[in-house]
């Protein structure tokens, strides 16, 4: 069996399992917000797009787009995630993009528990993924997000991951922290460095600051 041959029955398992998460007559609850990032690097400032949905009762939905500044091209990744059994769910994300072919992946995620008040945390490990070419053989994403509420409408955020089976060892993919601050229900201002990939398991910083606006 070919590995494009196997790539598209995983696929359709993919796709499949993707849509029996989905509620027949759900109504999405949609949220969202625009946020301009300006970075530190000549080419690193960009226009991003995020929508936060509900697909039924407990199908959590996100979806962003990250289109550069010149307008030439763009980045983006939707992710379905549905509890299954306590703080642990099933995560399927599509990868898509210029300049290089889809991706669809599917995993696991788990809320970590216990936290103090104002904080949540997660992990998602997404061990399969395909594209055109077939199964991704190199690739294996673990990743995190957290947050927490601070006083006086401050908040901290950061997300990331690693690619835990790449050529040559674990590497890191991406990641971002956010330092921010709610000036209206509106309005957001951040300070919100990147971490950048730099060919190892560790990150590399690059500065940025953010203005986000809320669409709701």
């Amino acid at each position: 069996m070919t590995n494009k041959y196997l790539a598209k029955i995983i696929g359709g398992v993919i796709i499949a399992g993707a849509l029996t998460l989905l509620p027949t007559k759900a109504k999405a609850e949609l949220d969202g917000n625009i946020r301009g990032i300006l970075s530190s690097k000549s080419r690193g400032s960009y226009i991003e797009i995020n929508a936060f949905y509900k697909l039924g009762k407990d199908i959590s939905g996100f979806t962003f787009l990250d289109y550069a500044s010149n307008g030439d091209t763009y980045y983006g990744r939707t992710s379905l995630d549905k509890p299954i059994r306590g703080n642990v769910g099933i995560k399927c994300q599509i990868v898509h993009g210029s300049g290089f072919p889809n991706q669809a992946g599917i995993g696991m995620t788990c809320v970590i528990p216990k936290l103090p008040k104002n904080v949540f945390a997660n992990v998602s490990f997404i061990p399969l993924w395909i594209d055109k070419e077939g199964f991704k053989q190199n690739l294996m994403r673990l990743g995190y997000f957290g947050e927490a509420k601070l006083k006086k409408n401050c908040y901290i955020s950061g997300f990331g991951e690693w690619n835990v089976a790449a050529e040559g060892g674990i590497k890191w993919e991406y990641g971002e922290v956010s330092l921010g601050k709610k000036i209206n229900p509106k309005l957001q201002i951040e300070y919100n460095p990147a971490l950048m990939p730099d060919g190892d398991a560790m990150p590399s910083l690059e500065h940025r600051v953010a203005v986000q606006y809320n669409l709701k």
